[in-house]
Order: structure tokens, then C-alpha cells, then sequence
């Protein structure tokens, strides 16, 4: 049965050769075209004339011609629509991407895109978005720097956020930028508030140096406002600077508007040269600076840079002795090397010559503030006194202010 088996199958496979033979035979006797009439003046065969990806273009077609497949009609080419410009940057804008929305600024709907900006800013101002707005306004003034009103909502922003030393930059800046005399006064106006902002807000502070900072830069924008002089004067006064601010006051005096207080001022620069100090202290120079010795808790005294435009007293931690029991929350402190918080701390008492304060204020750090320095002497402590730093010799010269008490809780 094995046998039989075997016999059918090859018998099978033998007609099928001898009808695959014949069929071949009988194809490559006729031409391609009077095999399929309908294909005359094509090839099937890529040649140097006809590129390979010509040939295979060609082979749909071929076979459609056949018969065999039927090709359906080509699709029409439509052409992309391009996106509004202005529509672009309004989506960006929403999304607040901000930087890519300038980079696709719609030239030619400038006004529109601007008017977009403004309405936005007004909308995140209302809504208490000031810092959102004024990204927003900052990145379109750096574009279009010229446009006062957007410069005007900028500075009614920075006001609101309690940013008032930007805030008076930035108007001095617009008052360059315009000659309308409506538009001059009331940027003027806005301005006198904001540096008397600024300047209530540092003297409440007692960052003496900072006022010292604010108005220098504010008479570098604007050297002919005498006001600005004569608060940096004051200001180098409340730090002991006297020689300094006699050099600013001095020609300040021929002044029609500011005349009347340099020369009171240069009179109690004299009155502060005439005190009979009740003590004199020593000091020490650590290069440009100089090193005034404090003694805190009855301990040994430790050598404090004496900078009198810092508001409040440092101390290294491991150079005091200060009752933890007392610990005040921490503060955030400018130094040279950036913003660090510190722990607060209440000494019982500290002794500078012979005048003992009590219950005052001191931030512990872990950083040294200069060479040789174990500290920083503050306005905390100096402004019980007037005082008048002597370079000459060098030495500090203190009398204890009548207004104030030795022993009063800062």
C-alpha cells in the first residue's frame, strides 16, 4: 500500500512538470506584446535609459493594462493651509510660552500682537498674577523697549509687587524716552513715590548701605536731581562717614533747591567733630576695613568688622557663647557670597568700651565675613550712640545718644 502510495504522488508531480515545461515553452515562444497586446511601447526589464525607480513606477500601470489589477483614479494633491501668524502667537501667548511667542512675532499685525500683551498683563494684574504679568511685559520691552505705556504698566506692577528701587529705575528710564509734558509729570510723580518707598521701606530696615547704594545709582541715571546727592550725604552721616559726605555736601550748599539742608547738614558734621565723646576705642585695620572688639555674655571680647551700613550683628558660632534657649526664627542675610539664612539670637547683654546693652539681637553664621574678622558690628548696635569713626588714629568715639536707653529691647 507504501508502494501504491508513493507511485500516485510521483505520477502527480510528474504531470505538473511536463504542464509547466509546456507553459513555458509556449510563453517564451511569443513576445511580450502578443501576449499582452495592450502593453506595447513598455518594459518590464530597468535599463540605463530607464532608472529603477522609473521602471518600478511603471509596473502598477503594466499591471493594470494586463488585466489583472485595476488601478483606482490618482487622488487630487491638495495644498497645506498655512496658519495665521497672529493666531499663532495668540495660541503661544496663552499657553504662556512666552519666549517662543516673540519668536514668532506677526509682523504684520504688530499692532494687534501689542494689544494682545497689554490686555493680558491687565487681565493677570486683576487676577493677582503680578509676576506672571511682569515676565510678560519684561520679555515684549526687551523687544520693543520704546513703548512708554508698556513701560508705565511694567512700573504699576513692580509698585504692587514692593519692588519700588526697580520700579524708580525703570521711570528714569521712561522719562528719557518721551517729550510729552502731561506724560513727564506723571511718570515724575510716580517716581517721587517710589523712592520715597524705597527709602522708608531701607530706613525702617536701618540698611544704611543700602540706602547709600540706592540713591548712588539713582544720581548715576540722573546726575542733575540734587535730592539724590544729598541722601547719599545723609546716609554716609548715620555711618559715621562724615569726611565723605562733607566732600558731596560742599557744593550741594550753592544748590537754590537743596542749598538751606547741605549747610545744615555740614553744621552737624561739625557738631559731630566737636562732641566730647565719652569713649574712645582702639581699632584695629584688617586692610581697608577696620576690627572693633565686642565682648557678648561676659566673655572674652572677639574682633568684629565694624561696618556701620550693616543692619544687624553677626557672629561666627563657634566664637560666642550665646543662651540657645533664647532662639529668635531665622533670617535671610545679603553677603558678599550670596543670601543665607542664619539663626537668630538674644544675647543677654553685650559691651562695647565701657557701655554695657542688653537683650540685643545676634545672627549666628557658620562663614567667615572678612580676614581676622569673627564677625560683623551692626547698626543694631551703633545706633544707641552717636559715634564718629576717627581713621586717623584709628579709633571709635562714642557717647551714648540721650533719646535712647542702654538699656532698651531692640
Amino acid at each position: 500500500m507504501q508502494l501504491s502510495r508513493m507511485k500516485h504522488i510521483a505520477f502527480i508531480l510528474a504531470i505538473g512538470w511536463v504542464m509547466g515545461w509546456y507553459s513555458h515553452d509556449l510563453m517564451a515562444t511569443k513576445p511580450l506584446e502578443e501576449q499582452y497586446p495592450n502593453l506595447k511601447g513598455e518594459t518590464l526589464n530597468p535599463s540605463p535609459q530607464r532608472p529603477l525607480t522609473e521602471t518600478a513606477s511603471v509596473i502598477p500601470t503594466i499591471i493594470s493594462k494586463a488585466g489583472v489589477v485595476p488601478m483606482p483614479a490618482p487622488l487630487p494633491q491638495t495644498a497645506s493651509i498655512p496658519l495665521d501668524p497672529l493666531q499663532t502667537f495668540t495660541t503661544l501667548l496663552m499657553q504662556e510660552s512666552f519666549s517662543a511667542a516673540f519668536s514668532a512675532w506677526p509682523q504684520q499685525s504688530s499692532e494687534q500682537a501689542r494689544n494682545q500683551i497689554i490686555m493680558l498683563s491687565n487681565t493677570y494684574i486683576q487676577q493677582g498674577m503680578s509676576e506672571t504679568a511682569l515676565l510678560l511685559l519684561k520679555q515684549y520691552r526687551n523687544h520693543f523697549p520704546d513703548d512708554v505705556a508698556a513701560g508705565l504698566l511694567q512700573a504699576k506692577t513692580l509698585h504692587e509687587q514692593e519692588q519700588f528701587d526697580l520700579e524708580a529705575f525703570l521711570l528714569i528710564d521712561l522719562l528719557k524716552q518721551t517729550a510729552n509734558p502731561e506724560l513727564i509729570s506723571r511718570i515724575n510723580h510716580q517716581r517721587y513715590k517710589a523712592v520715597q518707598a524705597q527709602k522708608e521701606h531701607l530706613i525702617q530696615a536701618e540698611e544704611f548701605n543700602h540706602i547709600l547704594t540706592f540713591y548712588r545709582r539713582l544720581s548715576n541715571m540722573d546726575g542733575a536731581n540734587t535730592d539724590y546727592q544729598l541722601m547719599q550725604a545723609i546716609a554716609l552721616i548715620e555711618m559715621g562717614h562724615t569726611k565723605q559726605a562733607t566732600t558731596i555736601l560742599q557744593p550741594l550748599v550753592y544748590d537754590p533747591e537743596v542749598g538751606n539742608r547741605a549747610s545744615a547738614l555740614l553744621q552737624k558734621i561739625e557738631q559731630i567733630h566737636s562732641i566730647d565723646y565719652q569713649v574712645t576705642i582702639p581699632l584695629q585695620r584688617a586692610g581697608e576695613h577696620f576690627l572693633v572688639p565686642l565682648s557678648i555674655n561676659g566673655n572674652p571680647p572677639v574682633f568684629l568688622l565694624l561696618d556701620t551700613g550693616a543692619s544687624l550683628t553677626l557672629m561666627q558660632v563657634d566664637q560666642t557663647e550665646i543662651d540657645t534657649s533664647h532662639a529668635l526664627p531665622q533670617i535671610s542675610l545679603q553677603t558678599v557670597s550670596g543670601k543665607i539664612d542664619a539663626p537668630l539670637k538674644l544675647a543677654d547683654h553685650v559691651k562695647l568700651g565701657s557701655f554695657q546693652l542688653n537683650k540685643i539681637k545676634i545672627a549666628l553664621i557658620t562663614q567667615s565675613v572678612a580676614p581676622h574678622a569673627q564677625g560683623l558690628l551692626g547698626m543694631n548696635i551703633l545706633k544707641h550712640f552717636d559715634f564718629y569713626i576717627d581713621q586717623q588714629t584709628p579709633s571709635l568715639k562714642l557717647s551714648l545718644r540721650s533719646s535712647q536707653s542702654a538699656n532698651k529691647n531692640l
